[in-house]
């Protein structure tokens, strides 16, 4: 039964979330205290903006093994898609207090953060991402936008710059504007 979990991450790796979702359903039925499998369909739902019922699969993984991390975070993104900001915070807290090292929770807080308008804080999480990770353009791109969002222009344009060397084109058009 645990193939058929694994053969539907692969199908979730590969962006074919319903193939994924119909096998992870026959790792259910075999097993129906498989958490993992309950995380990894909540995840794939998510994907399909099924986002009321990826929440049940995550609440039903987290009922099973409340220190799945990754249920924490991905039950954090469908309440975003929710809008149910406080839900998806608490959330992302909850997977970072179980693994102090996930940087896509910590990533997804500092970006709910800047949204909620928490700018100091979410500067705080993009800059424990770069510590752990720094070669993700993401990060320093977001961080360079809380940064103008809080008037530091110069250390927009450090960050943006350094998006830039890791390939994140996508900051060019902003640098033009606050970058000389």
């Amino acid at each position: 039964y645990q193939a058929y979990n694994i053969k539907g991450n692969i199908k979730n790796d590969m962006k074919d979330f319903l193939g994924a979702i119909e096998d992870i359903n026959k790792a259910l039925t075999f097993d129906s205290l498989y958490s993992e499998a309950y995380a990894n369909r909540g995840y794939a739902k998510n994907n399909i903006n099924d986002f009321v019922g990826a929440i049940g699969d995550l609440n039903k993984a987290l009922k099973i093994d409340s220190n799945l991390s990754v249920a924490y975070n991905n039950r954090g993104i469908a309440y975003i898609n929710l809008k149910d900001y406080n839900s998806a915070y608490k959330n992302f807290n909850k997977a970072i207090s179980i693994n102090p090292y996930y940087i896509e929770a910590i990533n997804n807080r500092g970006n709910l953060r800047a949204y909620i308008g928490d700018l100091k804080g979410s500067v705080e999480d993009l800059s424990v991402v770069i510590k752990l990770d720094s070669t993700n353009a993401m990060a320093f791109a977001n961080r360079g936008n809380s940064r103008l969002s809080l008037k530091d222009v110069k250390g927009a344009c450090n960050d943006w710059n350094k998006a830039l060397k890791l390939g994140f084109t996508q900051v060019l058009s902003i640098m033009k504007t606050y970058c000389k």
